[in-house]
């Protein structure tokens, strides 16, 4: 009887332990489901609206605005060079100097000539007035005296012959001593002296390029040439004379001390490219710029009342770039946008907001549309009213 009545005993201690542990746990159990975890906390923003500048940037290169070939046009020895190479020249400088002697020759014996064709004219004009007064008394006939008219029509021609040769010869002449065309920058010497020159062709003997002002060459896209006309009846008057003032950034990434104008649009957009070629002017009184040489111009872009919010806040999927914003109930919305250029590390937004939303600027991992969140607000970043695009060699990238 002891064996039986000690088993009851023990079954009895255990299922007693069983049911505390199993109310202990229910009991826990129903105290956490009636408890809500607290709505996640994010940053909110209002969009900052102002007028900004953006500056798109395009690869360009320095030009001269005039460059002339320095060249022999005469037949003769090189007898001197009459500059220093690289040196700045002034109009009218003498450069060169080609042995003359062939033609002062030349040029005295058109003298010579002349004086040859005088004398024919003066024996002929006599020899016509003594043949019409002998024609009055029937002392020659008719065709004598058409003779005496052919004679002196030949010698009047043969000193008209004659001084066209001596001015050939004194422009030959002349062309033995080489001045500068224009005020400009010379080149080195590419012929010595002792060299015979404008044997057959004209020979190069220096090139000379202006300096100031300066020029700069630069293609824009179709993209950013739609954009300048949406305000302007044409190409030219979307881009003319003096309608932007451009910059240009050196390879050094300094900026030129001069803005430039616009003072040239190509007439038609090159198929291969899909580029228009322009043409900016830009002051080089110190020489600065150097023909040949590559920069960046800079064009403005102007954005009246520009909208503008953290890229970190942009986010995208497959329908585009949206933000997220939360309305006055504190939820979670989502705001599809079309976004411009970037600037001073904000983006513009031209379509989709406004700066009464409240955009999420921070928390987003913990937002989702129709989520009700505990909005702190945050103040938007500051921004300058002009600023360089980040974007460099194409227009600032739009969606």
């Amino acid at each position: 009887m002891n064996k039986p009545t000690r088993s009851v005993v023990m079954f009895s201690a255990c299922a007693i332990a069983i049911m505390a542990t199993c109310f202990s746990g229910c009991k826990k159990k129903g105290a956490g489901a009636g408890m809500q975890m607290p709505p996640p906390a994010v940053t909110v923003a209002n969009p900052v609206k102002q007028d900004v500048t953006i500056y798109l940037k395009y690869p360009g290169q320095v030009r001269a605005k005039e460059i002339v070939d320095i060249e022999a046009r005469v037949r003769g020895y090189l007898e001197s060079v009459d500059f220093k190479d690289g040196a700045k020249i002034n109009k009218g400088d003498k450069l060169f100097t080609i042995e003359s002697v062939e033609m002062t020759a030349a040029v005295e014996k058109a003298k010579a000539d002349i004086a040859k064709a005088n004398a024919e004219v003066t024996v002929t004009k006599s020899s016509l007035e003594r043949m019409q007064n002998a024609f009055k008394t029937k002392a020659v006939s008719e065709i004598d005296v058409l003779v005496a008219q052919g004679n002196l029509d030949s010698a009047k021609a043969n000193l008209m012959a004659a001084k066209a040769q001596l001015a050939s010869a004194e422009l030959d002449l002349s062309y033995t001593i080489i001045t500068a065309p224009i005020t400009g920058r010379i080149s080195r010497h590419l012929v010595s002296v002792g060299n015979l020159v404008g044997a057959g062709a004209p020979t190069k003997l220096a090139e000379l390029v202006t300096i100031d002002p300066i020029d700069v060459y630069f293609n824009i896209d179709e993209r950013t040439l739609l954009g300048f006309l949406k305000t302007a009846t044409g190409v030219r008057d979307a881009v003319k004379e003096g309608s932007y003032a451009v910059k240009l950034e050196l390879a050094n990434g300094e900026l030129y001390k001069a803005d430039g104008d616009v003072d040239y649009v190509g007439n038609q957009v090159d198929v291969g490219t899909g580029t228009l070629p322009i043409r900016a002017k830009f002051s080089n009184d110190k020489g600065k710029l150097i023909s040949g040489m590559f920069a960046k111009v800079l064009i403005p872009q102007e954005y009246k009342d520009a909208i503008l919010v953290p890229m970190s806040a942009i986010q995208r999927d497959m329908v585009g770039s949206f933000l997220l914003a939360v309305n006055d109930k504190g939820v979670v919305e989502s705001r599809y946008v079309k976004v411009g250029p970037i600037y001073e590390g904000e983006r513009i937004i031209t379509e989709g907001i406004s700066v009464a939303d409240r955009i999420i600027v921070n928390g987003l991992s913990r937002a989702r549309p129709g989520v009700t969140v505990n909005a702190q607000e945050a103040k938007a970043s500051a921004a300058n009213p002009v600023a360089e695009n980040s974007d460099t060699a194409t227009p600032a990238e739009e969606e």
